[in-house]
């Protein structure tokens, strides 16, 4: 992930301390858990940006969100921001994998 995510001056690994990297991790793998996926519409954003608004779909329950990219070094496109609160009941309830029971 850390190579995914970043800002105009490049991949967040590069760019954030590694303790705080790895909370914002976390976090993202509860939100962005998904069954499926689909682009509803993408197109460019303030300051040079592009934006994605995408559907995620766990279960049976589906919400959109809007995905911002930025441009980086060497002409390479990093995730800067995902608006979170759309999707919300994604993340809560997801329990731990429980380990597979012994035969």
């Amino acid at each position: 992930m850390a190579t995914v995510w970043g800002t105009e001056r490049g991949a967040a690994r590069d760019v954030t301390d590694r303790s705080q990297l790895e909370r914002r991790e976390l976090i993202m793998m509860c939100y962005l858990t998904h069954d499926s996926y689909k682009v509803l519409s993408d197109g460019p954003a303030q300051n040079g940006r592009h934006a994605y608004v995408i559907e995620l779909r766990r279960g049976p329950v589906a919400r959109s969100t809007t995905v911002t990219t930025v441009l980086g070094p060497s002409s390479r496109w990093y995730v800067e921001d995902v608006k979170l609160e759309p999707l919300t009941d994604l993340c809560q309830g997801q329990q731990a994998p429980q380990p597979a029971p012994r035969p």
